[in-house]
């Protein structure tokens, strides 16, 4: 993601970032998620710190993916005194196929065999770019590999979490997704956009669009809209 930082860098945005646990250089078993809690608290103290660093100048928090369930639940927790939201292909809803009985078998898995396989990422539906692709592929600090049961399970409770309590997040945002996403359904951003309480909120639904907007073949025309929101509100 280092474009995406440089080309915000270019337009006058400092950008702040830091690995979660279990992904990149953090600690923790690669990929594994044993509490989301967890990376809620991580999140708010990163959020704190980088504010007080930051100094007056406008603010805003980006989290994509997964990353977007963060930035939102942490939100709902620990609302920040910030600008605004980014939140691109944010994984906020469940799937609908899933059965009620399902989800209680997963709570029983996540503790019995926490590390059984559960499901695998599609990595073609990152990108339309196969360099993209590649490059995620042969990065040492990416997870390879099945999402395990104990994983799934922190990410639907969060999810369902998210869900139910969208209502209480006022803060302005954008929101972008692609409506070829696989791994994360378009809903899920019109279903932030749809329940969010905030007056000020933009969404932006890529027709074709993969899961990765700032890596996809519409990538200039995303960023062109993210910078013309930001400078809107600076």
């Amino acid at each position: 993601y280092a474009h995406v930082a440089e080309r915000l860098n270019a337009e006058g945005y400092a950008i702040y970032t830091y690995d979660q646990r279990g992904h990149g250089n953090s600690p923790g078993k690669m990929g594994r998620i044993e509490n989301f809690d967890r990376l809620i608290e991580d999140a708010h103290e990163f959020i704190g710190q980088t504010l007080a660093a930051c100094g007056p100048e406008p603010r805003f928090i980006f989290g994509h993916s997964m990353g977007g369930l963060v930035v939102t639940a942490t939100m709902l927790r620990h609302p920040a005194d910030v600008r605004g939201l980014i939140l691109t292909n944010p994984a906020l809803k469940s799937d609908d196929k899933t059965a009620p009985l399902l989800k209680k078998v997963a709570k029983w898995a996540a503790k019995l065999a926490p590390g059984m396989k559960a499901m695998a990422l599609d990595t073609k539906s990152l990108s339309r770019v196969p360099k993209v692709v590649e490059a995620y592929e042969a990065d040492p600090l990416v997870h390879h590999g099945f999402i395990d049961t104990r994983t799934g399970y922190e990410l639907m409770r969060t999810i369902e979490f998210a869900e139910a309590n969208l209502s209480w997040l006022q803060l302005p945002f954008f929101t972008a997704h692609g409506t070829a996403d696989r791994l994360v359904p378009y809903a899920a951003a019109q279903l932030l956009y749809d329940r969010a309480s905030s007056k000020d909120k933009t969404i932006q639904l890529y027709e074709g669009g993969y899961h990765e907007l700032f890596n996809d073949t519409i990538a200039d025309r995303f960023f062109t809209d993210l910078i013309a929101w930001l400078k809107a509100r600076t």
